[in-house]
């Protein structure tokens, strides 16, 4: 692991911390049954932090945006198939986490 940092691959160990404790602060703020670091996106301005998690009742569906007009094809239900777990992004983890929409067949 040591070797991996001083290379420059991989997260730092502040970085590292610093995701930790967000993805603490996100499963408590969010009622989380779990959430893990799902990988990190290097952008040409901007990084990206990914979380994977999964709600404490999989039937308890965040609300829909109510601006979006209804799909012409109806999503897989909530907690199961691709919309198993719901994945949440930021550019910096002191940041607020922002949750990526349900995966639709489009």
């Amino acid at each position: 692991m040591v070797l991996f940092e001083w290379a420059g691959v991989g997260l730092s160990r502040e970085e590292a911390f610093r995701i930790y404790t967000s993805l603490c602060k996100l499963q408590l703020s969010k009622k989380l049954a779990t959430v893990r670091f799902f990988g990190k996106i290097l952008g040409t301005t901007k990084d990206y932090y990914v979380a994977e998690a999964k709600y404490v009742d999989a039937l308890e569906q965040p609300e829909p945006d109510p601006d979006a007009p209804p799909p012409a094809m109806p999503p897989e239900e909530y907690g199961t198939g691709c919309n198993s777990c719901s994945y949440f992004v930021t550019n910096d983890p002191a940041a607020p986490w922002v949750e990526l929409p349900n995966v639709t067949p489009e």
